[in-house]
């Protein structure tokens, strides 16, 4: 009778060890931290990405591949970008985390002004643009008005041109066609514009 206790005794003791063994459930990876230094860049300007997993047997972060369960890594964003660490843990189940890193461009559109017009005879006006201050944009289908106004501020005539591109560190020139016409005042400015990526 002795034994038989006993024996149960040692049963009960080891059953819940071996049940606890069957049911533990193995290691999820955790993506304790995923921060940029910058979430807001000039385009190309190096931002870095700090990043620490836990319990993964696999990192992997957007353009880079593998990766160390704890590190960093600059990039150079040319547009805005979202990035993507995903960490695999012993149990196969992926986990992931995303952050989005706005690119300021900087459009060459808003810093390009006219800088030289003169009325040139015959209806015509000479106008100069630029310089387009901005390293890696150029500024594309650029609009230029020309407005003729009489003695009382009325407008007598609207003229546009286009200077199909002007490039990094450039100006652009373009002559406006109008017709022969008698004006007291006249307007010239850039209504539109657009910036498409140079890259250098």
């Amino acid at each position: 009778m002795k034994h038989l206790t006993l024996l149960l005794i040692v049963a009960l003791m080891v059953l819940p060890s071996c049940k606890k063994a069957d049911v533990e459930p193995l290691g999820q990876a955790l993506i304790v931290s995923f921060e940029a230094s910058s979430t807001l860049t000039a385009v190309y300007a190096p931002v870095t990405l700090i990043w620490e997993v836990k319990n993964a047997d696999m990192v992997i972060l957007t353009d880079a591949g593998l990766v160390q369960a704890v590190g960093s890594r600059d990039v150079n964003p040319q547009e805005t970008t979202t990035y993507t660490l995903m960490a695999e843990g012993a149990d196969g189940v992926k986990v992931s985390k995303s952050l989005t890193i706005d690119v300021d461009r900087g459009q060459a559109c808003a810093g390009l002004r006219v800088s030289e017009y003169a009325y040139i005879g015959g209806g015509d006006m000479y106008v100069k643009v630029g310089p387009n201050l901005n390293a890696f944009y150029a500024a594309r289908n650029v609009v230029i008005r020309w407005t003729l106004y009489d003695g009382k501020g009325n407008v007598l005539q609207v003229y546009d041109g286009i200077i199909p591109k002007i490039m990094p560190g450039e100006s652009g020139e373009i002559t406006i066609n109008g017709k022969k016409i008698s004006f007291a005042t006249s307007r010239v400015e850039i209504i539109s514009c657009d910036s498409p990526l140079v890259k250098p």
